[in-house]
């Protein structure tokens, strides 16, 4: 079961405007779904800031866990905190495609840019993509999306790991280029992946452009007996 301590208060390192910052006491990883683009959806991807945009000064914030605690919000009930009253205070937002985009830009090394790109690939995918609930971006974020992918496929990892690769496959198969996406899940060797290639090749042939979610081996194993 995931649980929380007493939430920090951070501030932002531009402006001082002051937020929440959720402490994480346990952690359970039910619930947790990887998706086709190497994307986790649950709660770490709702709970876990590193990167944001300062509501109020409109700054990028970098490296939100690495922000000083100034002291903790007590999360006692509105009766106990009746003749204290505490500060009104946000959580700061999930980092959004456009952070993300704005930081690929401001990347002084292809290492950066390669990690943003890959943050905002999948930010677009999970806001757009998702099969049974995709939706049209605007010709902005659709002309951006091509560029970064465009980087992602031109600045490959070397050497190279199979999960990078499995990316690769998954961008070509969202554009519906089939031939190029098998090409490369064919370069994936770690047995690890079986699972996944597996999928992603059956999504080729259906000629599926969605986000997928990944099935894990379990889940495979128990569909086919079932069957």
């Amino acid at each position: 079961m995931t649980s929380f301590a007493d939430p920090d208060i951070i501030a932002c390192p531009h402006c001082e405007s002051r937020y929440l910052r959720r402490v994480l006491r346990s952690l359970s990883m039910f619930g947790q779904q990887t998706y086709s683009d190497g994307g986790n959806g649950g709660i770490l991807s709702n709970v876990i800031v590193r990167e944001s945009r300062c509501t109020h000064c409109s700054k990028i914030i970098k490296d939100v866990d690495a922000l000083p605690a100034l002291g903790t919000q007590s999360r006692k009930s509105f009766w106990r905190q009746w003749f204290a009253p505490k500060e009104s205070l946000y959580y700061l937002p999930q980092a959004s495609f456009d952070v993300y985009l704005d930081l690929f830009n401001d990347a002084s090394d292809i290492l950066q840019q390669r990690r943003y790109a890959v943050l905002a690939y999948r930010e677009f995918n999970i806001n757009f993509k998702v099969y049974g609930s995709e939706r049209v971006a605007s010709n902005e974020y659709q002309r951006a999306y091509r560029m970064l992918t465009d980087f992602m496929l031109d600045h490959p990892m070397v050497p190279a790991i199979d999960e990078y690769i499995l990316i690769c496959a998954d961008i070509y198969r969202l554009r519906g280029e089939f031939l190029l996406s098998k090409q490369n899940y064919a370069n994936v060797t770690g047995k690890e992946f079986a699972h996944v290639v597996e999928q992603g090749k059956r999504w080729c042939n259906s000629k599926n452009t969605s986000l997928m979610a990944i099935k894990e081996p379990d889940m495979v194993n128990n569909a086919r007996n079932a069957s």
